[in-house]
């Protein structure tokens, strides 16, 4: 039978107030089990070097043992729990400090009392921190490196220490461990994202409302969701199994030495030998050289130009668009007629394609008739999407 707390007459011993104490912090997964810890911001006990001598602020803890409750610990002063060991001749060496809770029910140590304790490790070739052996009741607050001797001087971290809040408050956390129950929330200080756990995994906050998730996000948590990319200042969507940049689709190609026959009326797809730029993978090909892909359905803006490098003489360079290898000349964009002079004359492209499906292509087509093949000319042809409408 229970003992509910602060009711008169009733006599309690410890280990019910420190069960009944279980309820004010965060659970660790078991019945009557606690989270233990320093509360997170707290500036308490906080360890420190002066010289040799091993100091450890003031503050306030939570120390936990398996079927003990929770033992709240405050030191009300800065104490020494005494000076670091000399360092090994040759070998480094990690040392622990930690709060200690005696408890003579449990531990039968002879004491009731908590003060900070200091305990030197093994030196070795990478040495590890030691863990206080028996029963004790304890959390660690900071393990000093000692470096062989000669090497420098002790150096003390504080990422041991273990941190703790009320039920369903937020626990700055980024370990790989499972939430407690789904609506649990933590602060993960890697991505600087606050998380939701759904019942099977960690979740960013802005996916859990459907909004833009952080840069980095390595995977989206539905398809249709958005992610910041701060490369192309563009967001990123997520289409199920991969993130798909949303900025426009664009690229350009280019051949500096593209080969043309002569003929009175027919017109001959012109070759590309690289691209000069594209955000899109798959937009052009070797081995299909002469296309342009256009991974959207939308309106693309066009834009390029043949230079015909003085073969012309006095005779007209043409040059025309069609799409997805029509042979009709695409009646939204066009080239510009180039007739031969002493310089380079130039036809130039200009208008819209309208891609009524993904993965459509534009070719340029040209046609000169001086009787012999040209194998100079400058080609440059690009396209950027400008719309999704296909009408």
């Amino acid at each position: 039978m229970a003992d509910p707390t602060w009711q008169d007459t009733i006599a309690y011993n410890g280990l019910e107030l420190r069960n009944a104490d279980s309820m004010f912090v965060q659970a660790d997964g078991t019945a009557l089990g606690s989270r233990p810890g320093v509360r997170p911001g707290d500036p308490g006990l906080t360890t420190s070097l002066a010289g040799s001598t091993i100091n450890v602020s003031a503050g306030v803890a939570l120390l936990t043992r398996a079927a003990q409750g929770v033992y709240r610990v405050a030191l009300p002063a800065s104490s020494s729990p005494g000076t670091v060991n000399a360092a090994h001749a040759t070998l480094p060496r990690v040392d622990l400090v930690y709060l200690r809770c005696w408890d003579t029910d449990v531990d039968a140590s002879g004491f009731r009392k908590g003060e900070a304790v200091y305990l030197a490790g093994t030196a070795a070739a990478s040495p590890v921190a030691p863990t206080p052996a028996g029963t004790q009741i304890y959390i660690p607050l900071a393990t000093i490196s000692v470096p062989a001797s000669g090497g420098g001087s002790p150096t003390v971290s504080l990422a041991v220490r273990p941190v703790t809040v009320a039920p369903g408050g937020i626990l700055p956390d980024s370990s790989a461990t499972a939430g407690l129950y789904a609506g649990h929330w933590r602060d993960n200080p890697t991505t600087g994202a606050l998380e939701r756990w759904s019942g099977a995994a960690w979740v960013a906050w802005s996916s859990a409302i459907r909004g833009i998730a952080p840069a980095g996000t390595a995977t989206g948590s539905y398809t249709g969701q958005y992610r910041d990319n701060t490369t192309t200042g563009v967001p990123d969507r997520w289409d199920g199994s991969v993130w798909v940049t949303q900025e426009q689709p664009t690229a350009c190609a280019i051949n500096n030495s593209a080969s043309l026959a002569s003929s009175a009326s027919n017109y001959f797809a012109i070759a590309y030998s690289s691209l000069a730029m594209s955000n899109r993978s798959g937009m052009w090909a070797g081995g299909q050289p002469t296309r342009l892909v256009l991974p959207l359905a939308g309106t693309y803006l066009v834009d390029g130009f043949i230079v015909w490098t003085g073969s012309l003489g006095a005779l007209d360079g043409r040059a025309e668009l069609r799409v997805n290898g029509s042979g009709t000349a695409s009646t939204t964009a066009r080239f510009s007629v180039a007739r031969g002079s002493s310089g380079n004359a130039a036809s130039v492209a200009s208008g819209r394609i309208i891609a009524t499906a993904a993965n459509q292509y534009v070719e340029v087509f040209a046609n000169q008739n001086t009787g012999s093949t040209i194998t100079s000319l400058i080609v440059s042809f690009g396209v950027t999407r400008v719309s999704a409408s296909t009408s």
